[in-house]
């Protein structure tokens, strides 16, 4: 924020003075697919975690359960070894769902049941019961 905050206050003064980028160091991003917002649970948790973050809002990121997608908005992740099978369901909390990925785990904050708007975990957990053991990507 701060270096946003400077570079604005040099623009609004008028003493920047623009270059362009060197092409050498461009890179092509090719356009996203829906497909690419699948998780795959034996992917590392920091990767899942960054996975979330690079596909909000479009096309998301999401998983199965039971058969329908559940779009995951807000999660945090953690290095904690565990000993369960990728995309097992270890913990259910009033704000998280705790999730095992191939390294680590995920906490899931915030998802978005299909067909249904987006919702706190409190709230999706009301309506929709899960309990540890329960496998998600299936």
């Amino acid at each position: 924020a701060e270096c946003l905050q400077e570079a604005l206050k040099l623009i609004e003064e008028g003493t920047v003075v623009p270059r362009p980028q060197e092409e050498r160091y461009a890179t092509y991003a090719p356009r996203l697919k829906k497909e690419d917002g699948h998780i795959d649970w034996t992917r590392r948790a920091r990767d899942i975690y960054n996975l979330i973050r690079g596909v909000i809002p479009w096309p998301g990121a999401y998983t199965f359960r039971q058969g329908s997608r559940l779009k995951i908005w807000w999660a945090d992740w953690t290095d904690r070894p565990v000993d369960r099978e990728a995309g097992e369901v270890i913990r259910v909390e009033k704000e998280a769902i705790e999730v095992s990925a191939g390294e680590g785990t995920l906490l899931l904050r915030e998802v978005q049941p299909e067909n249904r708007r987006r919702m706190p975990v409190r709230e999706y957990l009301a309506g929709y019961p899960l309990h540890p053991g329960e496998r998600l990507g299936a």
